[in-house]
């Protein structure tokens, strides 16, 4: 994934969102509910090794037995849609900057893109 590439929009660059994350999911469920625009003509990928990600403000309640873990559970694939950004999810396992290439490893045994 390099992100000097355009990712079908010829004057735009590429913003990529290294994993799944509370900081990324508020960003991604503010453009989903139109909060704040997208940034103009840049494609926008979310990269993160499975496609959920707990709730980091329920884990006391989970490992207090409190709260069942799914519970908490956001669907990435789904906030990522609704938002009008692409999921990819693999594990980022390095970065070149020279290139501005990110390294990727499918966590599905498929190739990444």
């Amino acid at each position: 994934m390099t992100s000097g590439s355009s990712g079908g929009q010829p004057d735009g660059g590429q913003l990529v969102l290294a994993g799944g994350g509370h900081s990324h999911v508020l960003v991604l469920r503010h453009w989903a509910m139109g909060r704040w625009p997208l940034p103009p003509a840049t494609a926008v990928t979310l990269v993160n090794r499975s496609s959920t990600s707990l709730y980091s403000g329920l884990i006391p309640a989970v490992l207090a037995g409190q709260v069942h873990p799914d519970a908490g559970a956001i669907d990435l694939r789904r906030l990522c849609a609704a938002a009008g950004v692409s999921f990819v999810q693999a594990e980022i396992t390095g970065l070149d900057l020279k290139q501005q290439q990110l390294q990727l490893h499918s966590t599905l045994g498929a190739p990444v893109p």
